[in-house]
């Protein structure tokens, strides 16, 4: 009596030992798949390393659509939170350093402050008119080669002023300055309180320049006021939320509002 009549199909047996080994192999790449993610995250864990996950300049899963919808969120975090926060914030949804600090200018860059005051680089370094500068989220640093060799081969750019070009702002009486409150004949503007602080701490004339304002009330990014004072180089906020801190005051996103790619 033959195996077909039994109901034993070699080729039915055939077929069917076929699908469980492709089925197994399946499985089996699946799982090589996931052990490969797995030591990923654990190495992006152990190294907090968030771009081992990046393809490309997208972090997986964004796509455009998605990375657009969080640019608005990384701005106000940016304004309102430390740079390290900003920096965080940036690295959940993807976001890369759009460039790398140029060798001409690291060296101040880093001395006078580095990401804290001047924020991650937005732009190569550029060269046109006889100028050679980088923007950053906070400043622009400019290199002039006339100057090289000398303390003031690199500085910042004027980008406080620039910002408030065609704004006039009241001028208070002149006051004898005493510790704690500082007045400044060469604009005619004074400083004091945590302002005149952080002025002092973080290079003065040569980083911030002088007062071109006094105190005011501005809504920023994040959609709250705060109190603000804008300097030759910078607009300087209070952030009262993180009093105590490095960053209760923070230099503004002038870069950013500056900046034309």
């Amino acid at each position: 009596m033959s195996n077909n009549f039994l109901g034993n199909d070699p080729s039915r047996e055939s077929r069917h030992d076929e699908k469980l080994r492709a089925r197994r192999a399946a499985l089996s790449a699946i799982m090589v798949l996931l052990l490969v993610l797995l030591i990923l995250l654990l190495l992006a864990a152990a190294t907090d390393r968030t771009d081992i996950l990046r393809f490309g300049d997208v972090g997986w899963p964004m796509t455009f659509g998605t990375m657009a919808a969080f640019q608005p969120r990384i701005a106000a975090a940016a304004e309102a939170s430390p740079p390290a926060a900003a920096e965080k914030a940036a690295q959940q949804v993807g976001l890369a350093p759009s460039a790398e600090i140029s060798a001409r200018l690291r060296a101040y860059y880093e001395r006078c402050g580095g990401e804290r005051i001047f924020g991650r680089p937005i732009s190569a370094l550029i060269t046109e008119g006889g100028r050679t500068y980088q923007w950053f989220e906070r400043a622009r640093l400019e290199y002039d080669p006339q100057l090289a060799g000398t303390p003031y081969e690199v500085q910042g750019g004027r980008l406080g002023a620039e910002y408030t070009a065609g704004q006039t702002f009241p001028r208070p009486a002149p006051f004898p300055s005493q510790p704690g409150a500082r007045f400044f004949p060469e604009t005619g503007y004074g400083v004091s309180g945590a302002f005149l602080r952080f002025w002092e701490q973080n290079g003065g004339v040569e980083v911030l320049g002088y007062p071109i304002s006094g105190e005011l009330q501005e809504t920023l990014s994040d959609g709250q006021v705060h109190t603000v004072q804008y300097f030759e180089r910078a607009r300087l906020e209070l952030h009262p939320q993180h009093a105590g801190t490095p960053y209760e005051i923070q230099l503004g996103l002038l870069g950013r509002a500056l900046y034309r790619p």
